[in-house]
């Protein structure tokens, strides 16, 4: 039995396949898929908010954002959309310096860059305090 270390073809056919499994939609009509990507935006709203009410950060793109907030006083949401705009902003550039073209940059990207932050703010408002008194950081 092989082990699987990723990056390794074989391995992402794997993972690829597992998310065929659970979302087993392929080339989806326009509605079906913007109702899977409102469905994504809201799940990774969620993780994320889930991590930061338990201070747990597990990736290092969210933790650089919780520092920023934190930082300049402001809300994560804001600050999450700012730092998405520039991630993708500098994406666009580096493309345009390097490649000659767009790739990789469609507008799923360009609407989750503003819509995942307030996404996350929402989130934070509704269920954050409850989350951490669930967790016994907050009375």
């Amino acid at each position: 039995m092989s082990s699987c270390s990723c990056p390794s073809p074989g391995c992402l056919e794997s993972w690829w396949t597992f998310y065929n499994l659970i979302i087993p939609i392929k080339d989806p009509s326009l509605p079906i898929a913007i109702v899977i990507f409102l469905l994504s935006v809201v799940c990774i709203a969620l993780g994320v908010v889930m991590m930061l009410s338990m201070d747990l950060i597990v990736n290092p793109a969210d933790g650089f954002v919780s520092s920023m907030s934190r930082i300049f006083h402001t809300d994560f949401g804001k600050a999450k959309m700012c730092t998405d705009f520039c991630m993708a902003l500098t994406t666009v550039i580096l493309l345009v310096l390097f490649v000659h073209h767009l790739e990789g940059i469609g507008i799923g990207t360009l609407i989750a860059v503003f819509a995942v932050g307030p996404a996350c703010s929402f989130f934070t408002n509704m269920i954050g305090k409850k989350l951490k008194q669930i967790a016994g950081m907050e009375n």
